[in-house]
């Protein structure tokens, strides 16, 4: 671009509208590349500030996640811990003919 750009400053000397079209035509250039290049990096900007807050998000899910489960296994842990209880229980009656007594 910037050879161009010599190249037609170079022959427009003799002929001022052109030097001054070719000057036009390079700031036009170069305020388009920068307003393009402008909302390249704002998108891109926009686009990391959404993956940071999906990425919080899904940390806040997954803790969420983790948090129940481990409520859920203490709470099947119990149970089983009560269920086994009651079995052992039941198992002492049955060896020591305990139910029969109850009858009476």
């Amino acid at each position: 671009m910037i050879i161009t750009y010599n190249i037609i400053i170079s022959h427009s000397f003799e002929n001022k509208h052109l030097y001054v079209f070719s000057c036009s035509n390079y700031n036009s250039i170069w305020s388009i590349l920068f307003i393009s290049t402008y909302s390249f990096s704002e998108k891109n900007i926009l686009l990391e500030k959404k993956n940071a807050l999906e990425l919080e998000k899904l940390e806040q899910q997954k803790e969420v996640y983790f948090s129940t489960r481990e409520k859920n296994n203490n709470e099947i842990r119990k149970f089983k811990h009560d269920f086994n209880n009651i079995i052992l229980g039941l198992d002492g009656y049955i060896n020591n003919d305990d139910f029969d007594k109850e009858k009476n």
